[in-house]
């Protein structure tokens, strides 16, 4: 009897665990977008922040140039990617900034004031790559990019 209501306690939590990551990714609060001519449509957390960050600078697909774009410093958007994505806060990420300038290996990307600013250049560059809040309407010609862990 115990090892019965063992293996239905376990079957329970495994038909529970799809629902349970489906629910963390939608509970972020942005949503990753490319231009709808980016054939990307799934990125890990990791290469989003190497893309993020620029220490990868091509798209692996054309070896074209990738084109970042983020919201403004101060957006709620913004602290929960960096949180989530680089796994830093706000100060970290402005001294690794300030490190990869001073050595002259990057700077960073250009940042938007709205969430329409931002789907904006995503739409008008085909290597872009930006993120918007979760509730932002996204237009036909840019598509969701689903992040895993």
């Amino acid at each position: 009897m115990n090892r019965m209501i063992a293996i239905l306690g376990i079957a329970a939590l495994a038909a529970l665990a799809p629902a349970t990551a489906g629910a963390q990714a939608s509970s972020r609060a942005y949503r990753v977008v490319v231009n709808a001519q980016n054939p990307v449509g799934v990125l890990s957390a990791t290469e989003l922040s190497q893309l993020f960050l620029r220490k990868q600078q091509a798209w692996q697909h054309n070896g074209s140039q990738i084109l970042p774009v983020e919201p403004t410093e101060g957006s709620s958007v913004r602290d929960a990617f960096v949180r989530e994505i680089h796994h830093k806060d706000e100060s970290a990420l402005k001294s690794y900034w300030r490190q990869m300038i001073f050595s002259g290996k990057a700077v960073p990307p250009p940042t938007e004031q709205s969430d329409a600013a931002v789907l904006d250049y995503v739409r008008r560059y085909p290597n872009a790559i930006g993120y918007v809040s979760a509730a932002a309407t996204l237009p036909a010609d840019v598509k969701l990019v689903t992040i895993t862990n």
